[in-house]
This record gives structure tokens, sequence and C-alpha cells, in this order.
């Protein structure tokens, strides 16, 4: 089957994204739609147009399942192509086929884990890591942050004993775990959180101001008017609730008032 061939299996806007290797492009479609196949010819195109080996190219997939499909798709394809192709052209799409195995057709994670294990001392990793799953990564942050809690109120400290009676233990665990994942999922390092908390509030006449802006804006969220039973007895119990956290708020937390406060929050 020759490209051009290919070429009139597609549909205009298939064929549009398949052969436009100028831009970048952005495919938006629902399943089965011939998602995967544009990509299998975009692929083999640029194959053809930019005469590249085939570990210069990466295609990035959400799964596993999808990466091995995408391969598969390439070696059917790539032996069609073979059927017609003569001398050094067949010879080229031979070599292709031959090297396919090695193409880094991956997850994220798979491309992720394959760099670091080409230049594990410039990333500063064992090259014989381990990957691991979703459920094995939360189990083990979860025993840490419990690990670490534990160490903390056995040893007296004052602070988070207070903080964990007034959350709740499973609740204090769960945030710190959450907590966790957005700062790394940021790129943050723990200096960069020390930092950032050392500058959220700084002072007290900063702390004073923000109280005062939130302190407006309850007010005038509180003043709407409400025009349905279900929306009023809302606004009566937002009432009571912030009624019994502002006198509270108003001053910066002590370890001897951390739990009441936590718990009104």
């Amino acid at each position: 089957m020759s490209s051009q061939q290919q070429q009139r299996e597609l549909q205009p806007e298939q064929a549009a994204a398949a052969y436009e290797i100028k831009k970048h492009i952005s495919v938006t479609a629902g399943p089965g739609s011939g998602k995967t196949t544009v990509l299998v010819e975009r692929y083999l195109h640029i194959l053809r147009e930019q005469k590249l080996s085939i570990d210069q190219i990466v295609a990035i997939t959400f799964t596993n399942r999808a990466a091995n499909e995408m391969r598969e798709r390439l070696r059917e394809r790539l032996n069609h192509l073979l059927l017609t192709a003569t001398g050094k052209e067949r010879q080229r799409w031979l070599d292709y086929k031959r090297t396919l195995d090695g193409a880094v057709i991956t997850t994220i994670h798979g491309f992720c884990a394959r760099l670091l294990r080409e230049f594990p001392v410039e990333a500063r990793v064992d090259p014989q890591f381990i990957l691991l799953d979703e459920h094995r990564a939360a189990m083990l942050l979860e025993a840490v942050v419990e690990e670490v809690l534990t160490e903390f109120i056995s040893s007296g400290h004052v602070e988070i004993s207070r903080l964990t009676l007034g959350v709740g233990r499973g609740k204090l665990a769960a945030a710190l775990a959450q907590l966790y994942r957005d700062v790394r999922g940021q790129g943050l390092s723990l200096n960069d959180l020390s930092l950032k908390t050392a500058t959220s509030h700084a002072t007290e006449e900063e702390h004073a101001r923000a109280l005062v802006e939130l302190g407006l804006s309850m007010d005038d969220f509180l003043a709407l008017r409400r025009t349905t039973p279900a929306a009023r007895a809302n606004n009566a119990e937002v009432t009571a609730g912030w009624q019994k956290l502002r006198p509270l708020i108003h001053t910066i937390p002590k370890p001897e008032t951390l739990a009441d406060y936590c718990r009104t929050v």
C-alpha cells in the first residue's frame, strides 16, 4: 500500500493532522474516531519525510496498553509498506521494522524512568530503582507519614501533639500526605516550602490585614439576600460558624489553643 493510498483512506481532518509536521497539532476526538490511526500515520510520515532513526522520535501515551497497541499498529503498517517498496526504500523500511522494539513509545512515567536509567549519575539516583505503581506509592507514603507522626508524638513534641488532638490523627496524616504530593507535583523542595511558609503572613501586621480583608468579605457574603428556605438555613449555619471562628482567629494560635482552633476550622 502506497502512502498516497493510505492518505486517501483518511478523512480530510485526519489527513491534515497526520501530514502536517511543520507546526504543532492538537487532535480532540472521541473513542473509536481514529486517533491512533492518525498518530501511527503521522509517525510514519515523519520517518518518510525527515529520514530519522526510530530512536529519534518520542511517542507518549496514557497507558502501557495504548503504547503496545500503537507499536503493533506501526508493525502492521510497516509490513504493508514492505510489500510494495523496492530498492533502497525497502531497505530503509526494513531497518525501521527491525528497530521498532527499541522505539520510544511509552507512558510519561516510562519515558522519565528511561531517562533516569540512562543518566543515573546526573539524576543522582540508583540505576536499579523500580517504578512503584500508584497504589504501592500511596501505601508507602501513608506508612512514612504515620511513622513520623508517631516519632513526634512519642518525643513529646507539643505543637504536633496539639495539632493531632485538634484535627484527628487520620485527618492530619491524610493532609500531610496530600501536602507532600502537592509540593512534589509543583517541583518544590522542602527548602522552597519552608521559604514560602516563612513569607506567608510573616508578621503580625500582615496577619491582621488578612483578617480585616476576610472579615469584610464574609460580611458581604452573609449580607446577600437568600430567597429559598434551604439558602436561608445554610446562611444561618454559616453565620453561626463564623461568629464562633471570628474571635478565635484574631490571635495567632499557640500550642495550648491549637486543638480548639483546628476543631473550629
